[in-house]
């Protein structure tokens, strides 16, 4: 199942942390998913504006 769905062990990974009190693993697993979805967000920020010319970073 792994093979398919990588996010599941990860899910698995952090509730056996947490009930292990293992913080830095919880710790690395936090800053990993901020960071992924941080460079998931400006990418797609980024493609928005090269789709769609019309938007700016200006205001009005």
């Amino acid at each position: 199942m792994n093979k398919y769905l990588p996010t599941l062990a990860l899910g698995q990974a952090t509730v056996a942390a947490g009930l292990r009190s293992d913080i830095s693993l919880l710790l690395g697993i936090a800053l990993f998913t901020a960071l992924f979805v941080s460079i998931g967000n400006l990418v797609a920020d980024t493609l928005y504006g090269v789709i769609d010319p019309r938007l700016t970073t200006g205001g009005s």
